[in-house]
């Protein structure tokens, strides 16, 4: 038995592991080269003709996802935690009649009808995709890294009430900017 825990204290100490990084080095890294991802699918935008609606809307949409990547990870970095998540809630609205008209449209066109939650998780995903080494360091110097696209049934009544409330929160903003 000595034999055996002396053989495993010599694997084990022969088996030089690399240094963890530190982890708030890591993160600051991870947040400059997420910045830089932003900045090329900016660039991109840019480059893209007004006429290219479809390419610009993804990467309009691709672009906010980086940016809410980016954003979880300054939360993380602000609370000293070691979790970041990716992950996004989605909410959408249960509308028969929208969902026939869309998919008209696109059976008119001959395309085939994808729903928007389904669109919208494609380029979460690519998003994601696009830092794929960034989660991999993160992941390497010890964080938490959550990620997933969850879509969730939106109430109408109560997304009625909640708009009612903004555009009651704004008027009374208005009316106290014109009292000023």
């Amino acid at each position: 038995m000595s034999l055996l825990s002396g053989l495993v204290g010599f694997l084990f100490r022969s088996k030089k592991m690399p240094p963890r990084p530190n982890p708030a080095d890591v993160l600051d890294r991870a947040i400059t080269d997420t910045k830089a991802w932003y900045s090329r699918l900016s660039d991109r935008l840019a480059d893209t003709s007004e006429d290219s609606y479809a390419t610009r809307n993804e990467l309009r949409d691709r672009m906010y996802y980086v940016q809410h990547f980016e954003e979880a990870m300054k939360q993380a970095r602000a609370s000293s935690s070691m979790t970041v998540d990716f992950s996004v809630r989605y909410g959408v609205y249960d509308d028969a009649e929208d969902d026939a008209i869309a998919r008209y449209e696109a059976a008119s066109c001959g395309l085939e009808y994808v729903p928007d939650e389904q669109r919208e998780e494609a380029e979460y995903a690519s998003a994601l995709w696009g830092i794929t080494d960034v989660q991999q360091a993160l992941e390497a110097a010890g964080f938490t890294v959550l990620t997933g696209f969850h879509a969730y049934l939106i109430d109408p009544e109560e997304s009625q009430r909640a708009m009612e409330a903004f555009h009651a929160e704004i008027l009374a903003e208005q009316e106290q900017a014109a009292c000023a």
